[in-house]
Parts: structure tokens; C-alpha cells; sequence
């Protein structure tokens, strides 16, 4: 299920081990827009706040890459 909202949303994600991780907000077609947080990041729970406050209505994803493993969110922005 996509994250509704309006302008912003949180996105959180937890580290067993320190990490590299990249977080980027991509358009619908996949491309992408901004890379949100790119560091080494330590082990517990991180949150992130995502603003979609200067982009058009539509649907986006947020990729999260750390270490091997990828995960993606849906966000639309109504």
C-alpha cells in the first residue's frame, strides 16, 4: 500500500550493523529526483522525513539501499 499524504511523510528503517546507506526519491518512471541521505549510517532505528512540498501530485518511490539489501515505499502525493 502506498504512504498517502500531502506534502511529507517519514520514512524509517532499522540497522542491525552499521551501514552504508542511500536513501533517493525517484519518479513514477524510475528516475531519479534527489538522493535524500547518502552516509555511513550506525546500527538502531533511523527516521527520515520526506517533503514532496515542491513537486507535482502523483506517485513517487523512495528507495532505500543498505548494505546488499533494497527496499522501496510508495508515496503518493495527492
Amino acid at each position: 500500500n502506498p504512504l498517502r499524504g500531502a506534502a511529507a511523510a517519514t520514512l524509517g528503517f532499522r540497522l542491525d550493523q552499521s551501514s552504508h546507506v542511500r536513501v533517493t526519491l525517484l519518479d513514477a518512471a524510475g528516475r531519479i529526483l534527489s538522493i535524500l541521505r547518502e552516509e555511513q549510517t550506525p546500527p538502531g532505528e533511523h527516521h527520515l522525513r520526506v517533503s514532496l512540498a515542491d513537486r507535482p501530485a502523483g506517485m513517487y518511490f523512495i528507495e532505500v539501499r543498505r548494505g546488499g539489501t533494497i527496499s522501496i515505499a510508495r508515496l503518493l502525493k495527492q
